[in-house]
C-alpha cells in the first residue's frame, strides 16, 4: 500500500455504516456442549453461566480494558510518521467504530483472548488507505484461509450465501477493508485453533470436578428443607390413608404448592418426629475452594483477589496490594496489552509508528515501580536512559538521557529532550 503524506494532513471522514460486518447467518449448534467438558473446548455463552468462570473472565476483561491505549511515532525507525499521522491514529483508538467505545472493544478483546486464544476484527478504510474503523468479527464464524505454504491470504466471515471473504492487510486493494487476527501461537505452530489450549479449555477438568462435588453435596447432606416434619402411628394405616401420605411426599417437593405444609391423618394416635432440615453439615461436603483456586490460577488470577472465604481474608490480607501488582505485571501485561499493542501496531500503522499501552497510569503498579525505580537510581554506572529502561518507563533520549549521575530529583523541572521526534519523553 502506498502511503501519501499529503493526504495525511486531511480530515478523515466518518467511517462508513456498510464496513460494520453484518450479522452472521449461524453461532450455535443445534446441540450444546455440556457446561463443562475436559476434552473439548465450551462455548463462552455456557462458560459465562459457569459463576467463577464468569467471575475470572469478568475480572480479567475489566483489568485489561481499563489499560488506556495510544499511538506514537516509533523511535527506532529512521523515519519516524509524522504528527497528523500520529493524531489520526490517536482518534481512531478513541473511537474504533459506531458501536465500541475503546473500553468496550478492549474488554470484548481481553474476553475473546482468553476463551479462544483469538481476536479478530475488521478494518476500514478512508479513501486515502488510512485506517478509520475497527470492527469486531465473532470467533464463531471467521475462517482462515491459507496457500499452500500454510500463510493466511484472507478470512471468512460468516455462513452461508452471506458470508464474507476479506482479504489480509497485504493483499487488500487500496481503500478497500481488510481483516487482522491476533492469536496465541498453537504447540504446532500451525494455525489450527482446534488445538490452541485457552484458559478457558484449561480448566475443563477442576470445573467438572467442581460441579461434581457440589452435587455429591447436595446429594449426602442430611435433613430433607422441603419437608418439616414426618407424622408416625403405631395402628396400621388404611389404604387411604396410604395414599394420602403418598400424595403428601410427592406434592412436598422443591418449589411444590404444599412444600413443607404438616400432614394430618385423622383417627390415629399420632407421633410427629421433626426432621434434621437445616442442612448444617453442607458445607463440609464441598471441597470446592481448591478447584476454585486451580481455576483462577490458569486465568492468571493471585489468590488473594478471590477472596473465596475467611480464610483467604486472613491469609492474605498482607498480600493484596502485592497481589494487585502481580496481577497486572505477570498476567494483564505480558499476557494481554504485549500481543494486542504489537498485533494492532501490524494492523493498523503506517511505517513508523507504534500502539502502545500507558503501563504508567495503572495504579495498581505504580508503588512497586516507583520503589524499583528508587532502588535503580542508586546504579550511576548505568545512564538515566538505562536506568528509566530497567525501571519500565520511557527514554528522555538525546544528551540528558546519555549523562550518568543521579535522577532529577522530584520537583526539578523536566529535562529537555535533544532527540529526534518520536523519542518521546
Amino acid at each position: 500500500m502506498e502511503w501519501n503524506l499529503f493526504n495525511l494532513f486531511k480530515r478523515a471522514p466518518d467511517p462508513k455504516p456498510s464496513d460494520t460486518p453484518a450479522a452472521p447467518n449461524t453461532m450455535r449448534a443445534k446441540t450444546q456442549a455440556p457446561l463443562v467438558s475436559y476434552e473439548n473446548a465450551i462455548t463462552a455463552e455456557n462458560a459465562m453461566g459457569h459463576p467463577f468462570v464468569f467471575f475470572c473472565l469478568k475480572t480479567v476483561a475489566q483489568a485489561f480494558a481499563t489499560v488506556e491505549w495510544y499511538a506514537e511515532a516509533d523511535p527506532e525507525s529512521s523515519t519516524p510518521a509524522g504528527k497528523r499521522a500520529i493524531e489520526q491514529m490517536n482518534a481512531l483508538l478513541q473511537s474504533p467504530n459506531l458501536n465500541f467505545s475503546p473500553y468496550q472493544l478492549r474488554f470484548w478483546m481481553a474476553l475473546n483472548y482468553a476463551c479462544f486464544g483469538r481476536i479478530p476484527f475488521k478494518i476500514g478504510l478512508t479513501v486515502e488507505n488510512f485506517p478509520n474503523g475497527i470492527y469486531p468479527l465473532s470467533v464463531g464464524v471467521t475462517k482462515e484461509n491459507t496457500d499452500t505454504r500454510g500463510l493466511v491470504t484472507s478470512y471468512t466471515y460468516g455462513t452461508g450465501e452471506g458470508a464474507e471473504v476479506l482479504p489480509v492487510r497485504e493483499k487488500a486493494p487500496d481503500g478497500r477493508p481488510y481483516a487482522y487476527e491476533i492469536s496465541t501461537p498453537t504447540i504446532s505452530g500451525q494455525v489450527d485453533f482446534t488445538t490452541n489450549v485457552t484458559p478457558l479449555r484449561a480448566i475443563g477438568l477442576p470445573s467438572q470436578i467442581m460441579r461434581m462435588l457440589m452435587q455429591r453435596a447436595a446429594d449426602t447432606a442430611s435433613g430433607h428443607p422441603n419437608m418439616k416434619y414426618v407424622i408416625s402411628s403405631e395402628k396400621t394405616i388404611t389404604d387411604p390413608q396410604k395414599e394420602a401420605i403418598k400424595e403428601h411426599i410427592e406434592d412436598s417437593g422443591t418449589g411444590a404448592e404444599n412444600s413443607g405444609n404438616i400432614l394430618f391423618l385423622g383417627g390415629l394416635t399420632v407421633k410427629i418426629d421433626e426432621l434434621d432440615n437445616d442442612l448444617s453439615d453442607i458445607h463440609s461436603k464441598m471441597p470446592t475452594d481448591d478447584m476454585a483456586r486451580m481455576i483462577a490460577r490458569a486465568f492468571g488470577i493471585p489468590n488473594a483477589l478471590v477472596g473465596l472465604g475467611a480464610a483467604d481474608g486472613a491469609k492474605y490480607a498482607q498480600n493484596y496490594d502485592g497481589s494487585r501488582a502481580s496481577f497486572y505485571e505477570d498476567t494483564i501485561i505480558p499476557g494481554y496489552c504485549s500481543p494486542v499493542a504489537t498485533g494492532l501496531t501490524k494492523a493498523l500503522c503506517p511505517p513508523g509508528m507504534l500502539i502502545k499501552f500507558d503501563i504508567d497510569g495503572i495504579p495498581a503498579i505504580g508503588a512497586a515501580r516507583a520503589a524499583r525505580a528508587k532502588d535503580i537510581d542508586q546504579l550511576g554506572f548505568l545512564t538515566i536512559d538505562e536506568r528509566r529502561e530497567l525501571a519500565g518507563y520511557k527514554k528522555i533520549g538525546g544528551k540528558q538521557g546519555a549523562q550518568l549521575g543521579p535522577l532529577p530529583k522530584i520537583g526539578t523541572p523536566a529535562p529537555v529532550a535533544t532527540s529526534e521526534p518520536g523519542d518521546g519523553a
